[in-house]
């Protein structure tokens, strides 16, 4: 998420994103995303609910407008080639002074990124798209953990987003500068359309926002439920 939003007053609302009659992924998202918008909210992150209902997470901002955000459809992963086409999309909008903010990968459309427009950006920052394998017989929630934490440490790069193509997800990062102190914890959703013992994305994401933490990116396991990743600054003792 935007590391301008700090975690001491965040409030966090997840929106399913169900498309009208006759509409595309990507134009429900872009409407989603622009209602949002105008009514103070802004995009961070996005995956499949509890119930596998394709959502957008927004947090509470002040003096956003649909003018402020692109939405278009990113290219599909299926290996290391659509990983540099993915990477290259979200680059040239960079340039453009777009920043990328999450991708809403669906298995029934094209994945749909959502951008900010930031003038801070420049040419000099780097980004890496990050393709990581993973066994259907392992979590993926540690390993995306590890992968993250790798990342900070000897890229200087930040997770940004999380984009899930089937068993291997795809981690978006941005450069950063500062030190590595930042801490993280992945938290998942569990029940389903047939359970009742559902934890649901929104009340993990509350829960863990009062304990001032922030969302970091989000995907879904393989077991289809969504995984939250958290982050907070770690503070030094003194």
């Amino acid at each position: 998420m935007d590391p301008s939003t700090t975690a001491r007053s965040l409030e966090y609302q997840v929106v399913a994103v169900k498309n009208q009659s006759g509409e595309h992924q990507v134009d429900a998202v872009r409407r989603v995303v622009n209602e949002m918008a105008g009514k103070g909210w802004e995009a961070v992150e996005a995956c499949g609910d509890e119930i596998r209902m394709p959502s957008l997470i927004f947090v509470k901002a002040e003096g956003v407008s649909a003018a402020d955000f692109l939405v278009e459809e990113v290219p599909h992963v299926k290996g290391h080639g659509e990983v540099d086409e993915i990477r290259e999309t979200l680059w040239r909008r960079h340039d453009e002074g777009w920043k990328v903010l999450t991708v809403l990968d669906s298995p029934m459309s094209p994945p749909v990124g959502v951008y900010k427009k930031d003038s801070n950006l420049s040419p000099s920052d780097s980004m890496k798209v990050v393709l990581i394998p993973v066994s259907i017989t392992k979590s993926n929630a540690e390993t995306i953990k590890r992968e993250i934490m790798q990342q900070e440490l000897h890229t200087k790069c930040k997770l940004q987003s999380v984009m899930h193509a089937g068993l291997s997800p795809v981690l978006i990062l941005l450069s950063h500068e500062g030190k590595s102190d930042t801490e993280y914890l992945v938290e998942h959703a569990h029940g389903g359309i047939f359970s009742n013992q559902t934890k649901k994305l929104q009340e993990i994401i509350d829960l863990r926002a009062r304990e001032g933490w922030t969302v970091c990116s989000a995907f879904e396991d393989v077991t289809l439920f969504p995984c939250v990743v958290f982050c907070k600054d770690v503070v030094a003792s003194v």
